[in-house]
């Protein structure tokens, strides 16, 4: 399966009958001259019929170029005037250089104010407006500059001149919406990158191994060096012109094209493709990737000796007359890759809507499960997961810095990878495919990938360590760990941790999740575990101190009298009885206990000393009285002991001195009978 194919485009045009063809990227359209007028093919709706417009009598058409509005064609009859053809109204304009006698070297249309249509002649550059309703043409501005030939780019905006004795010079001009920009002049290179830049021969710099290209948003211009079997890409900047890659060609015959920001080297003898993706950081650049080149089944054969490449991905079969468009096929790419962390990146900068398809997450998902299951070196897996990081940081940031010419901006990054990393390695643990010590390491490495990146990794990899290193009996670890790291900690691993010290698999786990949750600010959590562990009185005061009103009371009085029934050892239980509260205490009692204060203990003893546990004093004296004084915060509407009843005082503090049981329902007692006796209290 080839990883570079030619899709039928729809496009099919009178190629016997064509004298000229050109693809207008700026108005999108095909046009073609036939005998006395010219036919617009749509390249957005190929399957649409043509569009044609009537020509005058005349000499042969030499050139013709479309504006970007599709209102106007202008074409090239003589050296020295252009026709400026109305196409709804078919009225004509003739347009001359304002420089007397001068001939043109070239013409363009641009979407810049005051530029609408530029002559390039031996002299220099003339920008010219049309007038309101096509009344003629109106010089606006002239760039003196000695021309040999011209090449413009409709989306990066920018014009590169020839110059000099023989054309040896590069001069570049970008019409931008705040004005027309000079760039820095620059010789092609002789040489690799690192090598001192010479001029070639001037047989070598023929203008139509010249173009000018848009990846990623940004201009570049590449020179084909056929006699050297090699390609010359620079990136063009305001201020300098940087020699960006230099490709072994492998055939001195090849062509240029782009798909999806990614630059394909056609072989059309060979069969083959090159890919080059200018995005991919390292060092020195290395060969691109051999791709295979094939045809669709059915319909015409492709004649390659007939085949013209034009740019972006066009592919025209002048023999045949019908279009085709080179279309990655990311499946085969994936398949035939060598190095997963380049694979990864480049899916990563893709656009989905350049596949459709194609699942970008899903074949990059199946990209690192393959690589993670072989288990490699972590150095191989580091490599993927700094490719990963790598987008996840692109991600992160804003779009690609847009162009210099402020046209199309670049290809986002896909999701950044750190999802599609989490994924996997939630994968691997799942399905256990690789040992536990193995995982741990990926996740480290992970860690330090996305550090070194300066991005954070995905939350939920901090539930999958812990819950790989509970695995292997490192608990007390991975609860230092989150504590060390708050950015970490998540409710789902304090519940792990807390799932674990039940278990007895992670001593102090219990203590790691309350201040896990605590930093979290889950509170009403807090309070639950504390009542699932019969600590009702902890819970209480955690309620209370972070006002907790989420919870009823009757959680808390089910909680006080479950943890006696299961064998625990209870909290400090009594026998009290409250003071009967004026009738209309009992609304009162029915409000949340957040609202309430708790009651303060006053003990049966000689010495007359408060004491927190509510029972009885068997002390004659304070000095060998060795019960705990009540809290200074207790403070609250007296309690009398009398005898135990199986109610413990947390259950009393809810009661609200004795007005409401475990029941729900107001005590008419008054005060708490004997164990049994009362129908309200159920254990």
């Amino acid at each position: 399966m080839e990883a570079v194919r030619l899709v039928p485009t729809g496009l099919r045009f009178d190629a016997a009958a064509a004298s000229l063809l050109h693809v207008d990227d700026a108005a999108g359209l095909l046009l073609a001259v036939a005998g006395g007028a010219v036919a617009a093919y749509s390249l957005a709706q190929p399957g649409a019929p043509p569009r044609l417009t009537a020509l005058e009598p005349g000499p042969r058409v030499a050139a013709v170029r479309c504006s970007p509005d599709g209102r106007w064609l202008a074409l090239q009859r003589a050296p020295a005037y252009l026709e400026l053809v109305e196409r709804d109204s078919g009225r004509l304009l003739l347009a001359a250089p304002a420089r007397r006698g001068a001939h043109l070297v070239g013409f363009f249309w641009t979407a810049a104010p005051g530029a609408d249509l530029v002559m390039a002649t031996p002299a220099g550059l003339e920008a010219h407006a049309l007038g309101a309703g096509g009344r003629g043409l109106a010089l606006r501005s002239q760039l003196a500059h000695p021309t040999r030939w011209v090449r413009y780019d409709h989306g990066s905006r920018v014009a590169l001149l020839g110059t000099g004795e023989q054309g040896l010079w590069l001069q570049g001009y970008q019409f931008a919406a705040d004005g027309v920009a000079r760039l820095p002049p620059f010789q092609i290179a002789a040489a690799s990158p690192g090598a001192t830049p010479a001029p070639p021969a001037a047989s070598r710099l023929d203008p139509a191994c010249v173009r000018l290209l848009t990846l990623y948003g940004r201009p570049y211009c590449a020179f084909a060096d056929r006699p050297g079997r090699r390609l010359l890409l620079y990136r063009l900047f305001r201020d300098a012109v940087v020699l960006a890659r230099s490709v072994d060609a492998g055939a001195p015959d090849f062509e240029l094209g782009v798909a999806d920001n990614l630059l394909l080297l056609h072989q059309p003898a060979a069969r083959r493709v090159l890919l080059l993706d200018v995005a991919a950081p390292g060092g020195p650049p290395g060969p691109a990737l051999p791709l295979g080149l094939a045809a669709p089944a059915g319909g015409p054969r492709p004649d390659a000796g007939a085949w013209r490449f034009c740019l972006p991905n066009l592919v025209l079969d002048a023999a045949a007359g019908v279009g085709w468009a080179a279309a990655l096929d990311l499946r085969a790419l994936a398949a035939g890759a060598r190095d997963p962390a380049a694979l990864v990146a480049l899916l990563q900068r893709r656009r989905p809507e350049a596949h459709p398809g194609a699942d970008l997450r899903a074949l990059t998902l199946s990209v690192v499960r393959g690589v993670l299951v072989e288990r490699p070196p972590l150095a191989a897996v580091r490599a993927v997961f700094d490719a990963a990081a790598a987008a996840a940081a692109e991600a992160v940031r804003a779009a690609p810095l847009p162009p210099v010419d402020g046209g199309a901006p670049g290809a986002p990054a896909g999701d950044g990878g750190a999802d599609i990393v989490a994924e996997a390695l939630q994968w691997l643990h799942e399905e256990e495919a690789v040992p536990a010590p193995y995982l741990q390491a990926c996740l480290d490495a992970y860690g330090a990938a996305a550090e070194a990146a300066g991005v954070g990794a995905p939350a939920c990899l901090a539930r999958l360590a812990l819950d790989v290193a509970l695995q292997q009996g490192h608990g007390l670890q991975a609860a230092a760990a989150l504590l060390a790291q708050p950015d970490r900690a998540s409710p789902g691993a304090a519940d792990a941790l807390e799932a674990a010290a039940e278990a007895g698999g992670a001593p102090g786990g219990g203590a790691a999740a309350d201040a896990l949750r605590a930093r979290l600010g889950l509170h009403a959590l807090r309070v639950r575990a504390a009542l699932r562990r019969g600590r009702v009185v902890r819970a209480l005061r955690l309620a209370r101190a972070h006002r907790v009103e989420s919870l009823p009371p009757a959680a808390f009085l089910h909680a006080a009298a479950e943890s006696g029934a299961r064998g625990r050892p209870p909290v400090p239980a009594a026998a009290a009885a409250a003071r009967r509260r004026p009738a209309d205490a009992a609304p009162r009692a029915q409000a949340t206990w957040a609202s309430s204060s708790p009651p303060t203990a006053s003990a049966t003893s000689p010495c007359g000393r408060r004491c927190r546990t509510m029972r009885p004093c068997s002390r004659s004296t304070s000095a060998s009285c060795r019960r705990p004084r009540p809290s200074p915060s207790l403070r609250g509407p007296a309690l009398e002991v009398v005898r135990p009843c199986g109610v413990s005082w947390a259950a009393l503090w809810l009661l609200q001195a004795g007005e409401l049981c475990s029941a729900g329902a107001p005590c008419r007692a008054g005060r708490l009978a004997p164990h049994g006796a009362c129908a309200g209290v159920r254990r």
